[in-house]
C-alpha cells in the first residue's frame, strides 16, 4: 500500500521510501497505530481505540499513541505528514491523499511534533538515570560511637552513654566530659532515660547532649547544647546539673 511517498509492507512491518530506497522498520507501537488508521482510512480513530491490546501485548499508553503518530510522521517527511490529521476531539485520520498543504506550512509542525518526541525521550532517561541511582546508591551506613559506655545511678539502674566524634584520636576532652556526666548520673537514684549521646563541636566550643527514655509510656528525647569558649573547658558544673536536673 502507497502513503505518500512510501509504500507500507504490512507482512514485514516496513515502511520504503521510494525516493531513496531507505526502509524503516516499524516498532510494535508505530505499526499497530499506522495498521488502525489503514484498517479506518478516511475516518478519525481515538486515542483509546489507537491503544490496542491483546492477550500477547498490553494496551499502549495515550503517550506511547501520540509518540507514535510523531514517528509515522517523521518517516513520511514534512511533504506527506498531514496525511496523518489531527482531530481535536476525536483522535487521528489517515488521508488518502495529502491535503493541499505547502510544504511550507506543513514543516513547522512536524517540527513541533520531532522536538515534543524528543523531550519525551528526554523526561524517560531522566526517570531511567533517577531510578538506576536510588537502585544503586544505598543510605549511609549510620556513624559509629567512638565509645559506650554503661552508667549506674545509685540504685543500680543501667543507662548507656555513647560518643560521637570525628576521629578516633585526640578525644580527650570528650572523654573528660564522659567521667562528668558518669558522675552526675551517679547522684540520681533513679533516672527516667536508656541512652545518653554526646558530641563536641568541630571547634570544640559546643557539647551537643541528647538523651532517650521513657515517661509515663511515652518516649521522650531531650536535646542540650553547652558552650564554653573558656579555657580550660568547664562544660558541666554544679550549677548547671541543678538547672538541667539530668534524672529527669
Amino acid at each position: 500500500m502507497r502513503i505518500g511517498d512510501c509504500w507500507f509492507d504490512p507482512t514485514n512491518g516496513e515502511l520504503k521510501h521510494q525516493r531513496d530506497d531507505k526502509r524503516w522498520h516499524l516498532p510494535r507501537a508505530e505499526l499497530h497505530v499506522l495498521n488502525t488508521l489503514i484498517a479506518h482510512q478516511g475516518s478519525p480513530v481515538s486515542k483509546f481505540d489507537l491503544r490496542g491490546g491483546d492477550d500477547e501485548y498490553p494496551p499502549l499508553s495515550d503517550s506511547s499513541v501520540a509518540r507514535a503518530v510523531c514517528m509515522l510522521r517523521s518517516y513520511l517527511g514534512p511533504e506527506h505528514e498531514l496525511l496523518i490529521e489531527t482531530i481535536k476531539g476525536k483522535g487521528y485520520l489517515l488521508h488518502s491523499q495529502t491535503p493541499s498543504k505547502s510544504a511550507k506550512q506543513a514543516s513547522p509542525r512536524w517540527r513541533y511534533c520531532y522536538w515534543r518526541w524528543l523531550l519525551s525521550a528526554g523526561l524517560a532517561l531522566l526517570v531511567m538515570a533517577s531510578l538506576y541511582y536510588l537502585n544503586h546508591h544505598t543510605d549511609p551506613t549510620p556513624s559509629e560511637p567512638v565509645a559506650n559506655q554503661v552508667l549506674y545511678t545509685q540504685s543500680g539502674q543501667q543507662l548507656q552513654l555513647m560518643l560521637y566524634a570525628n576521629s578516633r584520636t585526640n578525644n580527650q576532652l570528650l572523654m573528660q566530659q564522659a567521667e562528668v556526666i558518669n558522675q552526675a548520673m551517679q547522684t540520681c537514684n533513679t533516672t527516667i532515660w536508656h541512652e545518653v549521646y554526646a558530641s563536641l563541636s568541630h571547634d570544640k566550643q559546643v557539647l551537643n547532649m541528647t538523651l532517650r527514655g521513657e515517661s509515663k509510656g511515652q518516649s521522650v528525647v531531650r536535646n542540650l547544647k553547652i558552650s564554653d569558649a573558656r579555657q580550660p573547658k568547664d562544660f558541666i558544673n554544679k550549677v548547671w546539673l541543678q538547672g538541667a536536673n539530668l534524672c529527669g
